[in-house]
């Protein structure tokens, strides 16, 4: 379905782009740390660790018991740096709660049975995103992933042109909205990019997007940033990409 691929072309885009990640991946981290002041130094689970390009998990390892890193799929080459730290923990989950295995089935069938699976029938239960049942985190952050968690399950689902584009924007707020409300009330931090802005090559805004269609919760500390995505305008042809990005601890 492309995760692996996908996580590859993160990585090389981050090469291409040199320093133009830097200031949103520090914002990242500093966040994150920050968030850790005056907490308990127990668990810790970090959801979409990704490359770790944005994770300080040095600086977690240092100060908490344990540090469970959760995505999808572990790159060799983290499962590699992480493996001298005793206390952190990789653990591969799909933190959807789900709709991964759900939209592979929806397309499974329809191909086969040509029985479609409404989108009302994705049930989501990303309860405790495979961490341990002894552990009760002290934080748990959502990193960087609230706007990745539909898009290639979409790109999945219209590949096989079963769904409209109103259904697939069903999904990606169900998705979304789940994941939000899955995040522990007084002990979660959430940074995700909300808002897309295209350029010209003339540096004029000529287009914008929302990325987020759930409802943020009520916020302790809120930062803003823009994120540098694509100055070497390969993700839109001859146009320069900007993200908008929240982080908020609730």
């Amino acid at each position: 379905m492309g995760y692996v691929s996908d996580q590859q072309g993160i990585i090389n885009r981050y090469l291409r782009e040199g320093n133009g990640w830097s200031l949103h991946l520090e914002n990242t981290k500093r966040f994150i740390v920050e968030a850790c002041q005056g907490r308990g130094t127990g668990c810790v689970v970090v959801l979409g660790s990704g490359w770790l390009l944005d994770v300080p998990y040095t600086e977690l390892s240092a100060r908490f018991d344990k540090v469970f890193l959760v995505d999808i799929y572990h790159p060799r080459q983290i499962r590699k740096k992480v493996k001298k730290f005793s206390n952190i923990a990789l653990v591969e989950f799909d933190i959807t709660g789900g709709a991964v295995q759900q939209s592979y089935q929806a397309v499974k069938s329809y191909k086969r049975l040509k029985q479609k699976i409404h989108i009302s029938e994705f049930i989501l239960n990303p309860d405790r995103f495979g961490i341990p049942i002894d552990c009760e985190p002290d934080l748990v952050f959502s990193v960087n992933i609230l706007n990745q968690l539909d898009i290639l399950l979409t790109d999945y689902l219209r590949r096989y042109q079963i769904y409209t584009e109103e259904e697939l924007l069903e999904l990606k707020k169900i998705i979304q909205t789940k994941h939000v409300s899955t995040l522990p009330e007084g002990r979660s931090c959430l940074i995700t990019d909300f808002e897309e802005n295209i350029y010209d090559e003339s540096d004029t805004l000529i287009g914008t997007n929302p990325l987020i269609f759930a409802e943020f919760p009520k916020a302790q500390r809120v930062r803003n940033w823009k994120w540098d995505f694509d100055s070497q305008k390969t993700y839109y042809k001859n146009q320069k990409t900007y993200f908008n990005v929240l982080a908020q601890e609730f």
